[in-house]
């Protein structure tokens, strides 16, 4: 903004300093060049009996006079079309004085105070801002009549009761002695802008508190596997006090460092290749020895222009489901060689009366050759085919009624 306001006060310079210095040249030019005699008489004969004239002399009066008359117009043409340009440009412009009284005001000062410019040249900026905003603009004002370049944010209620935020620029305007004669008032209605800003922010806010809740490790890193960022379960397991902690560090500076090699060798193959590591499992052992489990996935962590400029990491610590898992398995092993050695013949079905497993005492009476031989098969594939159907009956009965039959 304020490189605006310097931009339309040096346009306006250049353009009235450009015109005259270029009829300034055309009068020099032309300064000795012969004109007829009847232009010198005319000339002549429009001064008074007492005044004598010399004929170069009133040549140069002539093109003088006629120069500045050319000087005059282009500069009222040069007003006309500044006045087009600061009526429509996008926020207001005014120039007071040292007493803060209106000199100038465009258009634009009508859509947000209701004011006329008519009606604003002569005010003071109290009169037509009121106390409140005036109070808080005063002391920026107060340094632009020192001569510093000042801008600040101000909120006013427009004529059409809207609440805009504009952002003001003063520019001190100084005379030949650099003594400020008055200010430039630049304001921008940046309402949009705030708004957005606040939407993001709000957004931002959103987003970490969702991400410090979630029940995960959550972290980003940049290109060189350096972190950005995390949420507060990661920093803490990493014995950090907070997120913050962890921007800037390696790896190779965190509890893990022994591992560090291979997370960044996960890290670059992500960043190389574009696409996702997603849902691995590993062991995790920490300096205390203890061994822990993480299911990790990382992604290409991309800008606005889909650029590749790091990593986003997820981890869940799975370590209390690795250990129930292998609980599990254990214990249904040890139930597997129960059943395999027990003396009796031990089988189960499906809903439908299909073998789905029996033990070697059941596959040997069954005489099966291979163990798997009868999976998936009912007992009219068994030698006791015959039974069959007696059999079947029996299981839908127990199926239907819950109850178990024993010693049948």
């Amino acid at each position: 903004g304020l490189l605006i306001g310097l931009i339309i006060r040096k346009a306006i310079h250049d353009v009235i300093l450009s015109r005259i210095r270029a009829l300034a040249r055309k009068v020099y030019r032309q300064k000795y060049a012969s004109f007829s005699a009847a232009t010198r008489l005319r000339l002549a004969s429009n001064t008074n009996a007492n005044l004598t004239i010399d004929p170069e002399v009133g040549d140069d009066l002539y093109l003088v006079s006629q120069g500045f008359d050319i000087a005059l117009a282009q500069l009222k043409e040069s007003e006309r079309e500044l006045q087009i340009l600061m009526d429509n440009f996008p926020g207001t412009v005014a120039r007071v004085n040292k007493d803060l009284r209106y000199e100038y005001a465009n258009k634009t000062h009508e859509l947000v105070f209701g004011r006329r410019p008519k009606w604003i040249i002569g005010k003071t900026i109290l009169e037509l801002q009121g106390e409140e905003m005036f109070s808080r603009a005063e002391p920026y004002i107060k340094r632009a009549l020192m001569g510093v370049h000042c801008s600040y944010e101000s909120e006013v209620l427009a004529s059409d009761g809207r609440l805009l935020t504009g952002l003001v620029h003063l520019i001190p305007e100084l005379d030949e002695n650099h003594q400020v004669i008055g200010l430039f008032i630049l304001g921008l209605d940046i309402t949009t802008v705030k708004n957005a800003e606040a939407e993001i922010v709000a957004s931002r806010n959103l987003l970490k508190s969702i991400i410090d809740i979630a029940p995960v490790q959550i972290y980003w890193k940049d290109l060189d596997s350096r972190y950005l960022g995390g949420n507060m379960a990661f920093a803490l397991d990493a014995n950090l006090k907070s997120p913050e902690d962890l921007v800037g560090k390696l790896d190779t500076d965190l509890l893990w460092a022994h591992n560090a090699a291979q997370y960044q060798s996960e890290d670059r193959a992500v960043i190389e290749f574009g696409k996702p590591l997603l849902g691995y499992e590993h062991q995790l052992i920490r300096p205390s020895g203890q061994i822990t489990w993480a299911k990790s996935s990382k992604v290409p962590f991309r800008n606005l222009h889909n650029e590749i400029i790091g990593i986003l990491g997820v981890d869940e610590d799975i370590t209390a489901a690795k250990v129930a898992s292998d609980e599990l398995k254990d214990s249904r092993n040890l139930f597997m060689t129960i059943i395999e050695n027990a003396p009796i013949r031990i089988f189960w079905k499906d809903t439908n009366s299909r073998y789905i497993g029996y033990n070697a005492a059941f596959a040997k009476d069954a005489g099966l050759e291979y163990p798997e031989d009868l999976i998936g098969k009912d007992d009219y594939s068994c030698i006791w085919a015959d039974k069959a159907e007696s059999y079947i009956a029996d299981d839908v009965q127990i199926m239907q009624s819950g109850v178990a039959r024993l010693r049948f």
